[in-house]
């Protein structure tokens, strides 16, 4: 089981969600993707048009199952244009209140959508999503100018994939770079490169939080998909080995997972609640006390010890 971390643990509260601190304290955030590229219910990705109905139900599913398992949500939003951006983030500020990850592959989707964000009185619980070693200073100045405070932080070190590389990337580049652009809240992402690298994302990940204290996490989905469409066995089945990739980032003391489509939400929120749940009780002998107000020991195995 996981341990306590030597150094002291850096907390960060985004949209009123606790991100960070030592194994036990916290649940880690789990966090859904929508209106990714080639989601069904996007008609047109440039402009933002999608099926309202559904993708309310996929939000509100991830809702329940956060407040039924006692883990934290948010919602990775990703968009390929502004105008898209803009419409998917009127629509889920208003059917939510969790932190949302403004996601795009390109940056000014990523600024536009933070900017309107703060327009609309939302700008304590966006997340910039993400800032990764090939930062540009264009970039790092819109930030500061929207007084931007959390963002993801890719540590990709492609010269040095392994977990000192990561470090490396982080303390040199992308840690100082982000500290001028007035970024208060960084969340560390070990990138993971395909399946078999989620070892060093994990291993990294624990180097980072021994070192640096940051709230760390990735996206086990970015490789764990990559091997669906070669899945030798019953489709329903890959859903387990997803969530068990989820679980052992978990393990590794992730403060946050993006774990993929947010129609994997009643798989990955009942695993995690579970892992949390011994991890918190296993750590209460080391002397660390939950600091959550909800926490899956006081909700999801309460509730399989006394069914309703």
């Amino acid at each position: 089981m996981i341990q306590k971390f030597p150094v002291e643990q850096k907390v960060y509260e985004i949209g009123g969600v606790k991100f960070g601190g030592q194994p036990g304290e916290y649940p880690p955030v789990l966090i859904g993707s929508i209106f990714f590229k080639g989601h069904k219910i996007v008609s047109d990705f440039k402009k933002g048009a999608f099926d309202k109905a559904r993708a309310k139900k996929l939000v509100e599913n991830q809702e329940k199952y956060s407040i039924e398992t006692g883990c934290p949500h948010a919602v990775d939003v990703i968009a390929e244009t502004p105008e898209a951006m803009k419409n998917y983030l009127s629509f889920i500020f208003e059917i939510t209140d969790a932190p949302v990850l403004v996601d795009s592959p390109n940056f000014n989707t990523i600024i536009e959508g933070c900017k309107f964000a703060i327009e609309v009185g939302e700008k304590d619980r966006i997340i910039y999503n993400s800032l990764g070693p090939r930062i540009n200073e264009e970039e790092l100045r819109r930030i500061k100018d929207l007084g931007i405070s959390a963002a993801v932080l890719l540590a990709l070190n492609t010269s040095n994939p392994f977990p000192n590389g990561t470090l490396k990337i982080l303390e040199e580049t992308l840690l100082p770079a982000v500290k001028e652009a007035g970024i208060t809240k960084p969340l560390i992402d070990t990138p993971i490169l395909d399946l078999l690298t989620t070892s060093l994302a994990i291993k990294a990940m624990s180097k980072v939080k021994r070192k640096l204290g940051l709230p760390c996490g990735c996206a086990p989905c970015n490789a764990s998909f990559t091997s669906r469409k070669n899945w030798p066995f019953k489709r329903g089945s890959f859903r387990t080995f997803h969530t068990a990739i989820v679980t052992a980032i978990q393990l590794a003391g992730a403060d946050f997972i993006i774990y993929g489509p947010i129609r994997y939400a009643p798989y990955v929120f009942p695993a995690c609640a579970a892992i949390e749940a011994l991890t918190s009780y296993g750590l209460k002998f080391e002397g660390i006390k939950i600091k959550s107000d909800v926490h899956p020991l006081t909700t999801f195995i309460k509730k399989l010890k006394n069914p309703v």
